[in-house]
């Protein structure tokens, strides 16, 4: 059997298809479509046949090129509208997971229950579903190239992510920058990552702004541990088997992002979750959510780095 398996965005659900991908590439061969920006992470992916990398409004150029591969099915793990009339073009037999859309924004926007599960979980068991089989107890996992870094990092580290999709998601600097301080006076070291390289540091290793993709991804693998705001490092990190401690306002692990190995630092309100991805506006106007004491970040990681 020949299987494409397909998943264009965000960063983070990219990775959190690997255990779908791991599960398929038993089935038959499997390529992988991604957005090219994230397709160098499965380039040498031993479950990975061929990696397709596509351009963001690029979809619909690659149908020719796909159709002449044969494929005998398709599984779309992004599900929007461009993807379901990409398959329909393709004409090929296709699987779609259920992300429960309608669901979770009820959720969302009025408190109904939900029980989603886990994100990943639930699509391993839908793409199970179809070979009739029950899903396998597997984890996010990749397999990214090495390479050189052209800087050295210290060793016994954590390393920080402050920033986020949205503003919405993100805890203040200042709060990440008193942790900083408090993780080097123990002597753990501190290793500073992200696009952005501003408010400047006086505390750590600042590599904001100096890695790609590949490169944050060799820094996170020599990390002890990683400290995030509900961004894709945090995906990243579980998927090297890094420890993580996230810091979740206004989205939460009702929503499905959160399992093993991963600690949340969060606070209980009855308006938590508000957004389905960190998304719009706070609407008591304080971010009230991420309001989060310095302290129990601290004690969170070092928690967890006693169980290293």
């Amino acid at each position: 059997m020949k299987i494409l398996a397909l998943r264009l965005s965000a960063l983070g659900d990219v990775i959190l298809s690997t255990p779908i991908l791991e599960y398929l590439s038993k089935k038959g061969v499997l390529d992988f479509l991604t957005y090219e920006e994230y397709a160098d992470i499965f380039r040498e992916d031993p479950r990975i046949n061929r990696v397709w990398r596509v351009k963001r409004k690029g979809l619909m150029k690659l149908v020719d090129i796909l159709k002449e591969q044969d494929y005998d099915l398709l599984v779309d793990l992004q599900v929007k509208p461009i993807t379901v009339f990409f398959s329909k073009i393709l004409g090929v037999k296709t699987i779609r997971v259920d992300k429960k859309t309608i669901k979770r924004r009820l959720h969302v926007w009025f408190g109904l229950d939900y029980e989603g599960g886990v994100v990943w979980k639930r699509y391993l068991k839908n793409v199970a579903d179809y070979f009739g089989e029950e899903p396998p107890n597997t984890y996010p996992k990749i397999y990214p190239p090495d390479v050189l870094l052209p800087f050295d990092i210290p060793d016994n580290f954590v390393a920080i992510f402050p920033e986020a999709s949205t503003k919405l998601k993100r805890w203040d600097f200042e709060r990440f920058l008193n942790v900083a301080k408090v993780l080097t006076d123990k002597g753990i070291n501190v290793v500073w990552m992200g696009k952005e390289s501003f408010p400047e540091v006086d505390v750590g290793l600042d590599l904001r702004g100096k890695t790609d993709i590949l490169q944050t991804i060799k820094v996170i693998g020599s990390a002890n541990l990683v400290l995030s705001n509900d961004s894709a490092p945090v995906h990243m990190a579980r998927a090297l088997n890094i420890p993580v401690v996230v810091i979740m306002g206004p989205t939460a692990k009702t929503l499905g992002f959160v399992y093993e190995g991963i600690r949340v630092v969060e606070k209980n309100l009855n308006c938590r979750p508000c957004s389905t991805n960190g998304g719009g506006r706070c609407w008591r106007g304080d971010r009230e959510c991420l309001n989060i004491n310095e302290f129990d970040v601290i004690s969170s990681i070092f928690e967890l780095i006693r169980q290293i």
